[in-house]
């Protein structure tokens, strides 16, 4: 009895074939999920990393220009290429537009409310996305005429 044991327990030493290829099956299985786990996560880094156009800086441009009319204007910004900035700008392949109006359509009734419609375009992987944002701006001395 004692000498079955020992032989059955030396035979059994090594894997068959059918174990090793379940075993590495697996390892396989595991790695190439890994890799797509990898892969997936540096194109979301990449997409973060890229550098887009924001309305907030936009609308501060808005606040922060005085040369201004009423109604829709492409003002010139070296920042993008839609806006005579060329290839060298920060982002080529975006333009924005703004359209000033008063508040009140009678100026004796408006005390220098104005608003301003932003509007943003951009290119993105072939395809135009547009971006709206409106703001209020109080500018008194944007009155044509002075109240009574």
């Amino acid at each position: 009895m004692n000498c079955r044991t020992s032989s059955w327990f030396h035979r059994r030493h090594s894997f068959s074939l059918l174990e090793v290829v379940i075993a590495v099956a697996i390892f396989f299985t595991a790695i190439f999920g890994v890799m797509q786990l990898v892969s997936s996560n540096l194109s979301l880094v990449r997409s973060l990393q890229a550098k887009r156009p924001d309305l907030g800086t936009l609308a501060g441009k808005c606040l922060m220009d005085t040369n201004w009319v009423e109604g829709i204007e492409t003002p010139y910004d070296e920042d993008f290429g839609f806006n005579d900035g060329g290839y060298g700008s920060l982002y080529p392949e975006a333009g924005w537009e703004r359209d000033w109006m008063l508040v009140a359509t009678n100026v004796s009734l408006t005390n220098g409310l104005h608003r301003v419609d932003i509007k943003l375009t951009e290119t993105l992987a072939q395809q135009e996305a547009v971006s709206k944002m409106s703001i209020l701006m109080y500018r008194p001395s944007g009155l044509e005429s002075p109240p009574p």
